[in-house]
């Protein structure tokens, strides 16, 4: 006896042999599971941080040096931002 296998490939446009088969499993718990965690990314992705409003300070880079006007963040209202935003901060503050 012959087993052969056909089956009619339409991108091909006529029928292909056993040879050119392809099998393909596909675990639905699996696939739900790939798309639970492209949501997660998507949602990861579009985060956001809303960073406080800048303080003038006083600032000079050497003891002799004159005092120069800058704006920076406070410090506690960035790691406030960023802990309202979800994301957690390793290390000390």
């Amino acid at each position: 006896g012959e087993f052969s296998c056909e089956r009619y490939d339409h991108d091909f446009g006529g029928w292909v042999e056993s040879e050119c088969l392809g099998l393909y499993l596909i675990d639905d718990r699996e696939q739900c599971r790939v798309y639970e965690l492209e949501e997660r990314v998507k949602e990861l992705d579009a985060r956001e941080i809303s960073l406080p409003e800048r303080s003038s300070m006083l600032h000079r880079t050497d003891f002799h040096d004159d005092y120069q006007t800058v704006m920076a963040y406070k410090v506690s209202e960035v790691i406030d931002a960023i802990r309202a935003a979800g994301i957690r901060i390793k290390g000390g503050e």
